[in-house]
């Protein structure tokens, strides 16, 4: 393990992992995702104004690369009732707070397939996008502000569970 990458493996506290996740709300609102990471922290503020003063990029890259949301040990029985099983509760969380965070004036629906080619049975492919393949995300939104008031991720079919929605009547 090269020194640098060593200095990064410590405990995280719940105010780093905050800040963590406020730095990947970052990156999405401003449409920098898709950049190089060393671009997105470059001290010339062109993209997100002192993202470095926030959280330093080896440690970023640390955390992305090992956080998970959920206990491994008991995954493969949850994916048995909930395909969203994975990041289900932090999912939630972040649609509730969304939910009681913003009191919604002019409202639309949109449709976005996020890019993704990893292994997931409820990976959407698609003829009419740029991402071919992807998850696909369906989100309530202010039409003015794009604060996001509801949020769900099309799965396919769920198993009957608490998570199962049908589409006809």
């Amino acid at each position: 393990m090269a020194r640098n990458s060593k200095q990064n493996v410590s405990e995280s506290t719940r105010d780093e992992m905050m800040a963590f996740i406020g730095v990947l709300y970052l990156q999405g609102s401003k449409k920098v995702s898709k950049l190089y990471l060393r671009d997105a922290w470059a001290r010339d503020g062109m993209v997100i104004e002192n993202l470095q003063g926030i959280m330093g990029i080896s440690r970023f890259k640390f955390l992305f690369s090992s956080i998970r949301f959920d206990d491994k040990s008991t995954r493969n029985a949850q994916n048995k009732t909930d395909k969203l099983a994975p990041v289900r509760e932090f999912f939630d969380f972040f649609v509730d707070n969304c939910k009681k965070s913003y009191t919604q004036e002019e409202l639309t629906i949109d449709e976005k397939l996020e890019a993704y080619r990893g292994q997931r049975s409820f990976i959407q492919c698609t003829t009419f996008n740029l991402a071919k393949y992807g998850f696909e995300i369906f989100a309530l939104a202010d039409a003015k502000t794009y604060f996001t008031l509801n949020l769900e991720i099309y799965c396919g079919m769920q198993p009957e569970c608490p998570y199962h929605v049908k589409n006809s009547s």
